[in-house]
């Protein structure tokens, strides 16, 4: 009499040239109690024989997890609902306008379980050069056909990949796929961008122009203290403490597709920045003139968020007005690329070079580690450098001449008659 097979042992078939089946036992049904059959499939008996091995090793280790029949696009769907509910609003926004305009229209649709580390490394190749598939237009849409020529940076590739990756991480962690194929990624080399503070002979320039400006505290206000354009348009009044001298970023003004709202800062952390004395003129100026503005406007006067830079009527100022205004005083000295992030530059340049030390602007700028500071600004170091060697030399000098001195006097003493 036959041996009668395991339930677990599996058994293979060949359906037709080129196609063979192994069904196998993977379990039964917590509700029904029923055996839950399930197969692979290979173009030779020797591959299916292999699958169905791993497959019953598994069954039989409790790991057996079904092959995801989801496609790219459909977990990223998943991922971005389900998985990021602790992501930023607006970080989450830039997630999902990422997945929909770039990542979907090249991998979207493929299977999840198909997705191989050269489908992904081929996508970045091509953001690289440009030749990534544009977006579907929608109806009633004008489509830019061109947009998806456009080379994408290394900085911008990074990013893609760091939201490709985490959701394909997520998917190996409930067991969707058995290993991550964003992990063996080559990414394009990111040239860091030289920094471009004001340069110290223009600085005096720059303040004649943004006198008169309506943003003229704002501007002066944040060259000084570092602050980001989110960070000084969300600062409340609250943050301000006249009496110890310092202003408590906890907050930013943030755009999102519901309008505008206040947000935690970049990295969710609160932090103190202690500026020069001025500074704080400067915002009691402000404070005047705001109050005259409520006087004027008075039951129109709405600033429910109790933040120091306002318009005529309490409510908040937009990014894109602040710069306006920033790039007409940067055109006026000469500055057409400036950007209201170099100011922030500027501060932390004009910092280190005055001596602060790295620890002290790190922590008023909100950088996660002094070697972060350090990497960045390491123009500004090199020169801190130099100018502590020409201090050294100065005082070994010094020692020097003052030990020859001492010297010749004793030569002198010893020899005299």
């Amino acid at each position: 009499m036959p041996k009668r097979r395991a339930n677990n042992e599996g058994s293979i078939r060949q359906k037709r040239p080129h196609l063979w089946e192994a069904r196998f036992c993977a379990g039964r049904d917590p509700g029904t109690g029923k055996l839950i059959r399930k197969s692979v499939y290979g173009s030779t008996q020797q591959e299916v024989r292999k699958k169905l091995a791993d497959a019953t090793r598994a069954v039989d280790a409790g790991t057996y997890q079904e092959p995801s029949e989801l496609t790219v696009s459909q977990w990223l769907d998943l991922w971005a609902n389900d998985y990021c509910l602790n992501v930023k609003p607006r970080t989450l926004e830039l997630y999902k306008a990422t997945i929909e305009n770039r990542i979907k229209p090249n991998l979207g649709a493929v299977k999840l379980k198909k997705l191989t580390a050269p489908m992904i490394q081929k996508f970045y190749n091509n953001a690289l050069k440009g030749q990534l598939k544009p977006p579907p237009v929608k109806p009633g849409k004008v489509g830019n056909r061109n947009a998806s020529k456009k080379a994408l940076s290394p900085k911008t590739i990074k990013n893609m990949h760091g939201i490709l990756h985490k959701a394909l991480a997520v998917a190996v962690r409930i067991g969707a796929i058995p290993t991550n194929p964003a992990d063996c990624a080559e990414l394009p080399r990111i040239e860091r961008a030289e920094i471009q503070p004001l340069p110290e002979s223009t600085v005096p320039a720059f303040l004649d122009a943004i006198k008169g400006d309506r943003y003229e505290l704002l501007m002066q206000i944040d060259m000084f203290t570092g602050l980001r354009l989110g960070e000084i348009l969300g600062l409340p009044w609250s943050a301000v403490d006249f009496k110890a001298g310092t202003i408590t970023v906890k907050q930013q003004l943030q755009k999102q597709k519901t309008g505008w709202i206040i947000a935690p800062t970049k990295n969710g952390k609160s932090r103190v920045v202690a500026p020069a004395p001025f500074v704080f003129d400067s915002l009691r100026e402000q404070q005047t003139i705001q109050n005259k503005w409520k006087a004027v406007a008075g039951r129109y006067w709405s600033n429910e968020d109790n933040l120091v830079f306002t318009n005529e009527l309490g409510g908040h100022l937009t990014h894109c007005n602040v710069y306006r205004h920033l790039k007409k005083a940067a055109a006026a000295v000469g500055l057409p690329d400036f950007r209201f992030h170099d100011l922030r530059h500027t501060f932390a340049v004009y910092s280190l070079e005055s001596g602060a030390d790295v620890k002290s602007v790190q922590s008023a700028l909100g950088h996660y580690s002094a070697a972060f500071t350090l990497d960045t600004y390491v123009h500004s170091t090199e020169q801190m450098q130099q100018r502590n060697a020409q201090r050294m030399q100065q005082f070994a000098e010094s020692l020097i001449n003052k030990k020859n001195t001492q010297s010749k006097k004793r030569i002198e003493r010893l020899t005299k008659p």
